[in-house]
């Protein structure tokens, strides 16, 4: 049950106290001994369960892959950072409770099945989420709303061993990229998305925006249309930021929020801006 999964992920969040210093340096001396995951794991014991972090070599590098929050790695020059916006700070087998970080809202949760569907789930006003009793629960995200618009603030895994089904493998290009959503898409009796050129004033504005640093408009995406004049029936943006497509594909994939935008059956339309290794996909529904 997705009761009793909670149970073997949610470690230690009692603290009280939103102490991210703390939690930071506890997380950078375990990736200093024991690599990435110790350092996950001492986050998660604060009740942060950040869907970005790394090790980074300074704070320039920090600000544009958009890790928000860093502390020095003993006998290191580098950085341990992590993208911190909300916090996990009281659970049971049947809710969970999260804080949002000042500057930010919690908006709701997603959680994906086995089967690979998204569902939504919606906090009181209290941020208490009431935990759905399914036994197919594999990861749940929580969407925070900031400066930048909403963004996975929470991420949680159920069982270790579990996996979301991914249509990902090799994706050497865009049209690779497209095809592995719209595999999963059909799958779910979607229809499929369709490429479209980016409207020219959001890919100019996106354009130079990805150049300075990696994430979503600072103007937020809505603000960012209205101001270019655009009006886009259920837009959704989803951004990431490697090298490899595939990798890009699998983190998107992986996320339960960004999933959700992508299968999304009210949207149709989908296009892409890239600079180097970042990426802003536009998803929209087109008028009939």
């Amino acid at each position: 049950m997705l009761q009793a999964q909670f149970i073997t992920i949610l470690l230690a969040a009692h603290s009280a106290t939103l102490d991210t210093d703390s939690a930071l340096a506890d997380a950078a001396r375990a990736q200093a001994t024991f690599g990435a995951f110790a350092a996950r794991h001492q986050l998660a014991l604060h009740g942060f369960h950040p869907f970005a972090l790394g090790r980074v070599s300074g704070h320039l590098q920090a600000k544009a892959e958009g890790l928000s929050h860093c502390a020095p790695i003993p006998n290191s020059e580098d950085l341990f950072c992590a993208r911190l916006s909300a916090r996990l700070i009281d659970q049971s087998p049947v809710h969970l409770r999260v804080q949002a970080l000042p500057g930010f809202t919690v908006l709701y949760a997603h959680w994906v099945g086995h089967d690979g569907r998204v569902r939504q789930l919606k906090p009181d006003t209290a941020g208490i989420f009431d935990l759905p009793s399914k036994d197919d629960s594999v990861a749940l995200g929580v969407t925070v709303r900031g400066p930048l618009g909403p963004e996975t603030g929470l991420y949680l895994r159920f069982q270790p061993n579990d996996s979301l089904t991914d249509p990902c493998g090799s994706e050497a290009n865009l049209d690779d990229l497209l095809g592995a959503i719209n595999t999963l898409r059909i799958e779910q009796g979607n229809s499929p998305l369709r490429f479209a050129m980016a409207p020219k004033a959001y890919a100019h504005a996106r354009g130079q925006e990805l150049d300075r640093q990696f994430g979503h408009s600072p103007l937020g995406l809505g603000r960012l249309l209205r101001n270019q004049g655009l009006r886009l029936r259920h837009a959704a943006e989803v951004v990431a930021q490697d090298s490899s497509l595939s990798a890009i594909c699998r983190g998107w994939m992986l996320s339960p929020s960004h999933r959700a935008a992508l299968l999304d059956a009210r949207r149709d339309q989908i296009a892409f801006v890239q600079r180097g290794d970042r990426i802003s996909a536009l998803l929209w529904r087109r008028k009939l």
